[in-house]
């Protein structure tokens, strides 16, 4: 175990996590090592491939925050991120965008859309878990 690692797991240990956290993400792998790296740190995790289905999970259960990737087939991350903000009863719960974009403009419209944390591709798996735990705590 590295000393990041360490960190954060000690940094967790002792609190109640017991959040959910809707994960949508278009490659099967990231989705699966997403959901398993939030699972196995006590989380409650929904995971799905596309925008559509991100929307689907938010009309029938609210999330404590949403992990959201940037470029999927249909609705882009963009445009759900947007949906979401723009709806009464979800604008409150965080928005990450997970994206391999990384122009500022890309940035920029992730904060216009209501994006509340931008996370750049290929990330570290420690500091996704220091950034969902710091918006849940």
């Amino acid at each position: 175990m590295d000393r990041d690692s360490h960190t954060i797991n000690s940094f967790i240990r002792g609190c109640v996590v017991n959040k959910n956290v809707l994960i949508v993400e278009d490659d099967p792998d990231l989705l699966r090592m997403e959901c398993m790296l939030l699972s196995t740190r006590g989380f409650e995790v929904t995971g799905v491939d596309d925008g559509e289905k991100a929307l689907a999970h938010m009309s029938k259960s609210k999330p404590d925050l949403v992990l959201l990737d940037v470029m999927m087939p249909g609705i882009d991350g963009f445009e759900v991120c947007k949906i979401i903000k723009s709806d009464e009863s979800n604008c409150h719960i965080p928005v990450i965008m997970l994206t391999a974009r990384s122009s500022n403009d890309d940035m920029e419209l992730g904060k216009k859309v209501g994006a509340d944390w931008y996370i750049q591709k290929p990330f570290r798996l420690t500091m996704l878990l220091k950034t969902v735990y710091r918006f849940l705590h």
